[in-house]
C-alpha cells in the first residue's frame, strides 16, 4: 500500500470539513446544463472533492417524480429564498450532537 496514501486522504477529509456547502437545504435550484429543477433535499461530499446536489422536482399530476444528482458548479439557485421549508424544523434521525456520533478513523 503506498505510504502517502493516508496523508493524502487526512488532507482531503479536513479540507472538505472546513469547506461550507454552498447551497443550502431546501431551496429550489436549476441544472444549467440539462434544465432539470427541484428542491435541494440532500449534499453528497465525496473524497475525490467533488460535491453534489439532490434535486427533486415536485410531484406531477399526483405522482411522485424521480429525483437526480448533480455536480455543484451545474447549479444555478433560485434568488431572493429565504428561510428554510418547516420540514427542516425537526430531525428525525442521526445524531442529537456530536458528542453521540460514532468516532471517525
Amino acid at each position: 500500500m503506498d505510504t502517502a496514501a493516508p496523508a493524502i486522504l487526512a488532507a482531503a477529509k479536513d479540507a472538505a470539513l472546513d469547506t461550507p456547502f454552498t447551497h443550502p437545504l431546501g431551496f429550489e435550484a436549476t441544472d444549467m446544463i440539462s434544465g432539470f429543477s427541484g428542491t435541494i433535499t440532500g449534499r453528497a461530499d465525496y473524497i475525490s472533492g467533488c460535491r453534489q446536489y439532490c434535486l427533486q422536482p415536485p410531484s406531477k399530476d399526483g405522482k411522485f417524480q424521480e429525483a437526480h444528482w448533480f455536480d455543484e458548479e451545474r447549479l444555478a439557485v433560485t434568488p431572493d429564498q429565504r428561510g428554510l421549508p418547516e420540514v427542516m424544523a425537526t430531525r428525525t434521525g442521526g445524531p442529537a450532537d456530536a458528542a453521540s456520533a460514532a468516532p471517525v478513523r
